[in-house]
């Protein structure tokens, strides 16, 4: 079944041409720990979407796991604005489900994310 889906994947891991096609390469990326190449697909998202609550929420996971915590707060921070401004209307519950994810990482950080 994997080779089924390779197939469909591999020109998104290559050359995204959309922000879903990075924020794919992003999420898998962070899922291989390549936080780095995570974090400029998460901003490359940033910069092409224009309500991109998920690609905030991606990543400040991956500046959190670069140790970069104040970054990741401000991440989240952002993310969470977006959730407030009822970007996900057409989704209510996938805001409700990133809305809590959200508060869990910005409640872990904690003190922690309060200098780097």
């Amino acid at each position: 079944m994997p080779s089924e889906i390779t197939p469909t994947i591999a020109p998104v891991m290559n050359e995204p041409k959309t922000s879903a096609e990075y924020l794919t390469r992003a999420w898998t990326r962070l899922a291989e720990q390549k936080n780095q190449e995570a974090e400029a697909d998460f901003l490359q998202v940033i910069q092409m979407d224009s309500q991109p609550a998920d690609a905030y929420y991606g990543l400040g996971l991956a500046l959190n796991r670069a140790g970069h915590k104040q970054a990741a707060r401000q991440a989240f921070q952002q993310a969470m604005d977006l959730v407030k401004a009822n970007v996900f209307a057409d989704s209510p519950r996938h805001g409700t489900i990133l809305r809590n994810l959200i508060q869990s990482q910005i409640f872990m950080l904690g003190e922690s994310g309060k200098t780097e």
